[in-house]
């Protein structure tokens, strides 16, 4: 017997956000199971307590939990976590065309016809959170028609969220059992001994050269978790489930390797196994194109934390006669309360779905108008989208909108990473509380109990981040794609962040009572030369031309080159071959 196990351990740190859901329960999207036709969030067949659903049962919500193990505690799974690092390796290995290990190593991940050589253990979060108390993290998709949140929209995530120590656990065995006398023995009951040194020659070659696949497999894993090419669970697009290896420990990974041949082995393996050294593999980050964008606000951004119990906007008397306070809307933290009445800790932040929205929302409209423009005059009929539902909405926008931003059908190529406060965690951010009250729009007067307020956080914020994944922008076109595609989709998110940088694109909530409004200083645009020419684009507003005039002047050059049959350049290709698709 030659048999090798090994065990690596590697100590994470989450970038962002991660959620990975478990068996999740029925949602019921009409508005009918929700009460009526007043229902103004997501009906659920089993809404669950009440902490949850709010005092008002219309305004209801399914969370998406994680998965738990046997005695309740939420997991990231061992098929999620495997699943993700078996992307990441052979995304490596098809862009090291040259790597002659690369079906080697793809098969000890298993397949049909033999199981996996690793054994890829779930990570347990209860050192995050208790079984029932994981942060929640809320939203809503807007309605593409009216502007507002969309009916049977409301959705909320458990998360596991940025900061937070993870410990990755990957076991792996190789080698053989040799064959037995019996199994082996010529008809006679003899066993010629050239025969067997034979036998156990090949045995020991391919045992020795499995060893060496995993340990070559360990470090290509190790590379790929250093590149940051890791991302477990979902809403990727959003720049949610990044880890990279916390160095802030002594001792960031170790892999235990432990010959069983003997009893000693046996004895070594149980006592904790015997440490061997091991190196990352030097990885290529894949061609991506990055977008950096310096930005303030003059207005401020408010993004609100979702309230856990939903109180009624009421503000009875005390006993006493005096007023109740009004509970202010707070802006979002990286870290919610799990408590109803609890404060959320943490940075302040934008998320990047919600960036991602207002891009995407902005980028259907121009995609819309060139395709409206298109239509004979005679025949001039906007699509009605006033009766869709937000997710037909979504899968009804122009190609290079869905390349970019996805649909629920398939991801998009774009990713909007987390934008966070530059305030340091232990001070408290400034903040603005503003009063309002509704009017009655019977007497014209105050309203009664419509008295509330929020608070504007006054910070100065990181830069807003994006990448593109070239190739995945071709994955969505019908009969392939070439790199004019590319190019298209480049100037229609062109076209966008030239409108984020003249400030007509609000981002965060309350945009049509003025806040929201964003100020770009700078912008820089690196990726692929055949795509970004030089490789890098960097625009200032101190020069004599604003950003927008020096952004589309590059995205001029690069319409210049796409090579279509029809003379609208980038447009031709909204909807594939041909505006008219």
């Amino acid at each position: 017997m030659s048999v090798t196990r090994y065990e690596l351990t590697v100590h994470l740190k989450t970038d962002s956000p991660i959620h990975s859901g478990g068996p999740e329960e029925e949602v019921d999207r009409s508005r009918i199971n929700g009460g009526g036709d007043d229902s103004e969030g997501t009906s659920t067949a089993n809404p669950g307590d009440a902490s949850q659903r709010g005092d008002d049962s219309k305004r209801s919500w399914t969370p998406r939990r994680f998965s738990r193990d046997g005695v309740g505690n939420p997991v990231l799974t061992g098929r999620s976590i495997k699943g993700a690092l078996r992307a990441a390796v052979q995304h490596l290995a098809k862009a090291d065309s040259g790597d002659d290990d690369g079906a080697n190593l793809d098969a000890l991940w298993g397949s049909l016809d033999h199981a996996s050589a690793l054994t890829v253990h779930p990570i347990t979060l209860s050192s995050v959170a208790t079984a029932d108390k994981l942060p929640l993290r809320a939203g809503i998709a807007v309605d593409r028609y009216w502007g507002t949140a969309a009916d049977t929209a409301l959705f909320a995530h458990e998360i596991v969220p940025q900061g937070e120590k993870l410990t990755l656990r990957i076991t792996a065995t190789t080698g053989s059992v040799l064959t037995t006398a019996s199994s082996s023995s010529n008809q006679d009951g003899e066993h010629p001994e050239e025969d067997r040194a034979r036998r156990d020659a090949e045995h020991a070659k391919k045992d020795t050269a499995d060893a060496a696949n995993v340990e070559r497999l360990f470090s290509v894993i190790l590379g790929a978790l250093e590149a940051g090419l890791v991302s477990f669970g979902k809403r990727k697009g959003a720049g949610w489930g990044r880890v990279r290896i916390n160095h802030d420990v002594a001792e960031p990974w170790s892999l235990k390797r432990t010959q069983l041949d003997s009893p000693t082995g046996l004895t070594t393996w149980l006592d904790g196994g015997k440490l061997t050294r091991i190196q990352a593999f030097a990885v290529t980050p894949p061609e991506r194109i990055r977008i950096a964008i310096a930005w303030n606000s003059p207005t401020g951004i408010l993004v609100a934390e979702t309230k856990k119990d939903e109180p009624p906007r009421r503000n009875d008397y005390e006993p006493g006669g005096e007023l109740k306070k009004t509970d202010p809307t707070l802006p979002l933290r990286t870290h919610p309360s799990t408590e109803p009445k609890g404060k959320s800790t943490g940075p302040l932040v934008i998320p990047g779905s919600s960036v991602r929205g207002a891009l995407r929302g902005r980028a259907s409209r121009i995609a819309r108008t060139i395709l409206y423009a298109d239509v004979d005059a005679s025949s001039k009929q906007e699509p009605d989208w006033s009766r869709l539902d937000v997710h037909k909405q979504l899968a009804d926008d122009a190609l290079l909108v869905r390349l970019l931003f996805g649909t629920t059908a398939h991801r998009g190529a774009l990713t909007v990473l987390e934008t966070l406060a530059t305030v340091a965690q232990k001070d408290e951010p400034k903040a603005r509380e503003v009063t309002h009250n509704a009017g009655d729009r019977w007497t014209g007067g105050v309203a009664g109990g419509a008295l509330y307020s929020e608070k504007f956080p006054l910070v100065n914020w990181n830069d807003i981040r994006l990448e593109v994944d070239p190739q995945m922008l071709l994955t969505g076109v019908p009969n392939g794609g070439n790199i004019d595609y590319q190019r298209a989709a480049l100037c229609l998110l062109g076209l966008v962040l030239a409108e984020l940088s003249t400030g007509t694109l609000p981002l965060g909530s309350r945009g049509t009572r003025g806040m929201g409004q964003v100020e770009v200083t700078r912008m820089r645009i690196e990726g692929p030369d055949g795509l970004i020419a030089g490789g890098k684009w960097e625009f200032a507003a101190d020069g004599s031309l604003s950003i927008a005039e020096q952004l589309l002047d590059r995205l001029r050059h690069i319409n210049d080159q796409i090579k279509v049959d029809t003379p609208e350049g980038w447009s031709a290709l909204l909807n594939g071959k041909g505006r008219q698709s």
